[in-house]
């Protein structure tokens, strides 16, 4: 297996908690607010749409601080010198990078983001991270108010 780089895509309870990135119009979901600022690949909002319904669903791993991961996303250089950004939260929990890296292979790598580089890779990664962060908070004051 290539070698690889973790970035978490969870958030602790209690940060940002229903704030609003400055300028955003009331509203507007975070996944189409970082369609629109940031022009999402299809390859990127596959991603971001694995974290919804990893959140919204059985998907997710819960931990004991009270954080969520989605994603927990891995990158690796794959094909052609790519570094890929891939999942490796899978049925309610983090796989190893060995497990997540077979999961991609076998779903097609083409469906995964990929970049020239791992600096790239993560930065661009960071930047979609902000929004999903959003909607992780949204999520958990949504069931502090009971699912309402």
């Amino acid at each position: 297996m290539p070698d690889v780089g973790l970035g978490l895509a969870s958030a602790p309870e209690g940060f940002g908690l229903g704030k609003q990135l400055p300028g955003s119009p009331v509203g507007v979901s975070p996944i189409e607010q970082a369609q629109a600022e940031l022009g999402l690949t299809p390859q990127e909002r596959m991603l971001y749409e694995r974290h919804l319904e990893n959140l919204n669903g059985p998907g997710k791993v819960m931990h004991p601080d009270g954080g969520i991961s989605t994603l927990y996303q891995m990158s690796f250089e794959g094909p052609g010198g790519k570094v890929f950004n891939i999942p490796t939260v899978y049925g309610g929990k983090i796989l190893s990078p060995e497990e997540a890296y077979a999961k991609a292979n076998e779903y097609g790598l083409h469906f995964f983001p990929s970049y020239p580089d791992q600096k790239t890779a993560e930065e661009r990664y960071q930047k979609m991270h902000g929004y999903m962060e959003r909607d992780t908070q949204n999520f958990i004051r949504q069931q502090r108010l009971g699912g309402k």
